[in-house]
């Protein structure tokens, strides 16, 4: 990857019973779990988590090089709307800084997100980490 690198994934669909499998196990507010109740939530309907979403782009970003996501070095997001089920996403982004950190023996690529469901920020490294 490279400053000003882009890239694309391809379409996916988020089913709803992964929504419901997610939250079970992580994040369990009624409205990612229960299509009924969401009626009554601010969203009106059932919607994935935002930790869900998250790291459906993580896994996509990783898909498409040896650069592996940082997040723990720097992360920051941008909710645009809710993630619904069955819905067609893709998630777009690019580099737009490099920074070598020599102690850590690592290179920094950081990387914005760009989506329909949110804006995000995360580091690639290489390296040590």
């Amino acid at each position: 990857m490279f400053l000003n690198h882009k890239i694309k994934s391809d379409e996916f669909i988020i089913k709803e019973d992964e929504i419901i499998s997610f939250a079970t196990n992580y994040d369990p507010m009624f409205f990612h779990l229960n299509k009924n109740e969401a009626q009554d939530s601010i969203f009106e309907e059932l919607v994935a988590s935002g930790l869900h979403s998250i790291c459906i782009i993580l896994q996509k970003l990783n898909e498409f090089s040896e650069w592996k996501i940082a997040t723990g070095l720097e992360h920051t997001v941008k909710y645009l709307k809710p993630v619904l089920p069955n819905t067609t996403y893709r998630v777009t982004g690019e580099v737009y800084e490099e920074n070598l950190y020599a102690q850590m023996q690592v290179v920094v690529k950081h990387f914005r997100v760009n989506s329909k469901i949110l804006t995000s920020k995360f580091w690639f490294s290489r390296g040590l980490i």
